[in-house]
């Protein structure tokens, strides 16, 4: 009798501990009314104080605008330039208001605050209990740029740890393998620094003004290039993430948008120029069209759902008055469209 006790008491505790502890290697999702769909990040009008979020249920094709003023009470401030999710929190970079705030993004209502350090910033990326922020920094009165940098911000308290500076023009951040990317919008380079000690590991060349950097379904590093204004020399260039080089550079006889995202189960990427939205297999020797967006005033953000297998377009009809999204199919053609804020300039879906 005692041998068999034992036995269902050890079995007993092994099956209490599966049932408890399963769910620790991923983190429980958050619930509320914005924990599943898109959010569409609405810059508003420079100066204005009109910035918003914009939260897209497609399960329900319910569209909720100013989410953040809805919760809680008051307005999300001046330029919202991007957001990103990290656990179960989302951080909102407002530009024009130097600060970013954070939202529980379920629920969305305020976790917090950071201002600490900031200048004109512009993304955000979290990596364990740290927020790397880029930041262009200030201009004087003659508009020359002082310093760029990413300021590093302990999450437990949001006060700022360190800067590190980079070149002009601090912009896009990606993480990976324990190193930040960080594309410079005002150079033609793309810096990489160790995520844990902040030391320059590398610089790479690639075209004028980089923007937006992701990976593809091979986990290879791309970064979108617009190219000097008016030059029609855009660059789509794939870097190494074993020493930085280059693997391949695209050059375009267009300029082209800032903004580059990823399919990964077809492996494709997709940017726009104009109202163009092309689509790049990195298999393939160039790009093709995918739609043209005739009836735009102007592209003016790009996203793919993964869930959804759709891709994100908006309208930002010259910030004369709210945006519009429509949601393409993977073959060009228009499922639905939808209504956002004012100037509606990126998409970030829900985990």
């Amino acid at each position: 009798m005692r041998k068999h006790t034992l036995y269902y008491y050890g079995l007993a505790v092994v099956l209490l501990c599966i049932t408890a502890c399963g769910g620790d290697d991923a983190p429980e999702l958050p619930t509320g009314d914005y924990a599943n769909g898109v959010f569409v990040v609405n810059e508003g009008n420079f100066g204005g104080g009109n910035a918003s979020i914009t939260h897209f249920n497609a399960a329900t094709s319910t569209v909720t605008p100013e989410v953040y003023a809805l919760i809680n009470g008051v307005p999300l401030g001046d330029v919202a330039q991007s957001m990103h999710i990290a656990d179960d929190k989302a951080y909102i970079v407002v530009n024009n208001s130097a600060k970013v705030e954070i939202v529980n993004y379920g629920t969305f209502t305020s976790a917090g605050v950071i201002t600490d350090g900031l200048a004109n910033p512009r993304y955000v990326a979290v990596h364990g209990e740290r927020a790397f922020i880029s930041n262009w920094g200030n201009f004087d009165s003659n508009f020359q740029l002082d310093q760029s940098f990413i300021a590093v911000v302990d999450l437990t308290d949001n006060t700022l740890e360190t800067s590190i500076n980079t070149d002009d023009g601090s912009e896009q951040i990606l993480i990976f393998e324990d190193k930040l990317y960080l594309s410079n919008s005002f150079t033609n380079n793309v810096q990489v620094f160790d995520v844990n000690t902040y030391e320059l590991l590398g610089s790479t060349a690639v075209g004028q003004g980089p923007g937006q950097i992701t990976l593809d379904a091979n986990d290879n590093l791309w970064v979108i290039s617009q190219g000097r204004f008016g030059g029609n020399d855009g660059t789509l260039t794939c870097i190494r993430t074993s020493d930085y080089s280059i693997e391949r550079q695209l050059n375009f006889r267009y300029n082209a948008a800032s903004r580059l995202v990823a399919n990964h189960s077809d492996n494709l990427l997709y940017y726009y120029s104009g109202n163009t939205i092309w689509q790049f297999s990195p298999q393939a020797a160039g790009p093709e069209v995918l739609a043209e967006m005739s009836d735009f005033v102007g592209i003016y953000g790009i996203g793919y759902s993964p869930e959804e297998r759709l891709i994100y377009v908006s309208d930002g009809v010259g910030f004369a008055g709210q945006g519009n999204v429509v949601r393409l199919a993977t073959d060009g053609t228009r499922v639905d469209e939808f209504t956002a804020g004012i100037g509606p300039n990126s998409f970030v879906f829900t985990p």
